[in-house]
């Protein structure tokens, strides 16, 4: 299969209310050159393109939820199904803010357009002598693309299983979740948002992951302070 992306850091018709630049600045973080304007948040998007994969590297949680919470709202009002795989606090918080931002996502819960399980548990599913095994990802998350798409055009997941893995230095089983997610990305009608926290990424061995890991993205989305997180090499 022939891989399109790139390890630079390259962005795509991903996200539309974001611009569309080589990286693409998120707002919540100080920077030299001073805070960007953002999109107004849960703007719904224009009608995607195509289907993308996209990391968020965020330092703060009020920076990652807002992004994600535009990113389902966004999906939702294209009748999208979404489907969210992230820690218990992730989820009630991103539930508080669509439900505060009037998203009615509990009305697509009931028609199974919303889907929203716990990063830990799935991740446990996955793995096989600790790697993911590409089997019981057919089987467990192929299978519930596959429920979502039956009631929704499209899927727009949210995913922190390869940020668990990449907290417990486990880079390689991070990528390697990463290019199975990306078999189900281009062959199926699925856009992917995932995260990795940026104190995490100080760490030695996730230095060398690191590139691989953008490698598997079409878009990188980053805080403005990003470069100050002593990444080695992530210019």
């Amino acid at each position: 299969m022939t891989r399109r992306r790139s390890s630079a850091m390259t962005a795509g018709p991903y996200l539309p209310t974001y611009r569309q630049v080589k990286s693409v600045n998120i707002p919540g973080a100080k920077s030299k050159e001073g805070p960007r304007t953002a999109p107004s948040r849960h703007r719904p998007a224009r009608q995607r393109t195509r289907c993308e994969h996209v990391v968020q590297f965020y330092n703060d949680d009020d920076v990652l939820l807002d992004s994600v919470t535009q990113f389902v709202a966004a999906a939702l009002a294209l009748h999208d199904g979404v489907i969210v795989l992230a820690t218990a606090g992730h989820r009630e918080a991103l539930e508080r803010r669509l439900e505060s931002d009037g998203c009615e996502w509990t009305a697509a819960r009931a028609s199974g357009c919303y889907v929203s399980l716990d990063a830990g548990e799935i991740l446990a599913q996955l793995m096989v002598d600790g790697q993911p095994d590409r089997e019981r990802f057919a089987d467990v998350l192929g299978g519930l693309i596959e429920r979502v798409l039956s009631v929704a055009p499209r899927v727009s997941a949210f995913g922190e299983l390869v940020s668990l893995l990449w907290a417990v230095d486990r880079g390689d089983a991070a990528v390697a979740l990463e290019k199975l997610w990306n078999e189900w990305v281009d062959s199926h009608p699925l856009s992917l948002h995932c995260a990795y926290a940026i104190s995490d990424l100080g760490k030695e061995a996730a230095r060398d992951y690191f590139t691989d890991v953008c490698a598997e993205h079409h878009a990188i989305i980053h805080s403005p302070n990003y470069f100050d997180a002593g990444v080695a090499g992530a210019e």
